[in-house]
């Protein structure tokens, strides 16, 4: 769980809200909320109870009709529910008495016990289960005290087995009570089902397929899974045996079809660099050359290259000097003619050009050798 994919499912979540989720996350996944469809439902519910991670107290500022329309039994009749309009203590102390384990109007305790928290907490009960009843107002005010309680009530109501059957009415009965607030859950799981998939990217739009599998081509890259190749977007036989080596590096089961599952998705953003073994650390250039290294077997060439170079200004001086002879023999005035001209190009720089052309292949040699080395040695090449 991270901030940006809270901000997909909430964009106006408050900060202090979005931190205290993916701090204590691993509270939640230890509660068993672990898979795609429980994580989809827990936060479509938590985003529903707080209006998008906006608030961590109850809401009881009501007009007349809507008190109507909340509590339809409670408020029968236009006269009573303007009578408690726009009186949220009041109001509390009425809708919540002599329920959930709270006293009559007057205990106060509807008001004292309203709704908080992340999955909206309300009745002495269960704040009493959650550890909150001599300070209710800590869970109100609070937002890591306000998620621990909803994973509380979570835990205590079965709620995952409800998000293990996608049975979206009966678990917001089993949070809310009711269908109060349906139809924002049923946003919020929609979304929260593109977010978190099921099936991986086979549920994106052709756009955000691409923009998907590029996002996953990097990070693979990044990680070490160098065979990947070209970060384009497109899935083919690279990227499924790029990610079928992160799936073998952490106790995951290959795939064929082109699909990026949640736990792809885990242990890509969330798990170790790749692991790369003992003898491929300590690789030589030898090692490589042997292995049938193309780079290296380039860089080979280029250092033959460098010794012809030399071999042609020696000859060429040698060349020079031997011009009596040549002249003598014509045989070998046509045997060194080639290297004669060459060094005729050259001229009087030849000390300059020779030895500086030397040195920057060299140099260009070892580099090359290095970074090839290096990558092999870290994972970055396949």
């Amino acid at each position: 769980m991270n901030a940006d994919e809270i901000r997909q499912l909430a964009p106006t979540a408050r900060e202090d809200i979005v931190d205290a989720i993916v701090r204590l996350w691993p509270e939640a996944e230890a509660a068993g909320i672990a898979t795609p469809l429980r994580v989809q439902h827990f936060m479509a519910q938590l985003a529903t109870e707080t209006g998008g991670f906006s608030l961590t107290e109850e809401n009881l500022n009501y007009s007349a009709a809507r008190l109507r329309a909340v509590w339809p039994s409670r408020f029968p009749d236009d006269a009573l529910a303007a009578d408690y309009e726009h009186q949220p203590q009041r109001l509390a102390n009425f809708v919540y008495a002599n329920r959930i384990g709270n006293g009559p109007p007057e205990s106060g305790d509807g008001w004292r016990y309203r709704g908080g928290g992340l999955i909206q907490t309300t009745g002495r009960e269960n704040y009493r289960a959650a550890g909150f009843e001599d300070d209710p107002d800590a869970l109100r005010r609070d937002p890591e005290m306000g998620f621990r309680a909803a994973l509380e009530y979570w835990t205590r109501r079965d709620c995952n087995d409800f998000a293990d059957a996608d049975a979206l009415e009966p678990l917001r009965r089993r949070v809310n009570g009711g269908l109060n607030g349906i139809d924002d859950a049923r946003r919020y799981l929609a979304r929260a089902k593109r977010i978190w998939p099921v099936d991986g990217i086979r549920d994106y739009s052709p756009d955000e397929v691409v923009e998907e599998v590029r996002r996953v081509q990097q990070a693979l890259w990044d990680k070490g899974y160098a065979m990947v190749g070209a970060r384009d977007g497109k899935y083919g036989r690279n990227t499924r045996d790029a990610l079928n080596a992160l799936r073998a590096d952490n106790g995951l089961p290959a795939e064929q079809r082109h699909i990026i599952t949640d736990s792809d998705l885990r242990a890509l953003f969330a798990g170790p660099e790749r692991p790369v073994s003992e003898a491929r650390a300590a690789t030589t250039a030898g090692d490589l050359r042997a292995a049938g290294s193309r780079t290296i077997r380039g860089s080979d060439i280029a250092a033959g290259g460098a010794v012809a170079t030399g071999a042609v200004t020696v000859v060429g001086q040698i060349a020079e000097h031997a011009n009596s002879v040549a002249q003598a023999a014509e045989p070998v005035q046509r045997a060194i003619g080639p290297l004669r001209a060459i060094w005729s190009a050259i001229g009087d720089l030849w000390w300059i050009v020779v030895p500086v052309t030397l040195v920057a292949v060299v140099v260009g040699i070892w580099m090359i050798r290095r970074a090839r080395v290096d990558d092999q040695r870290s994972g970055r090449h396949a």
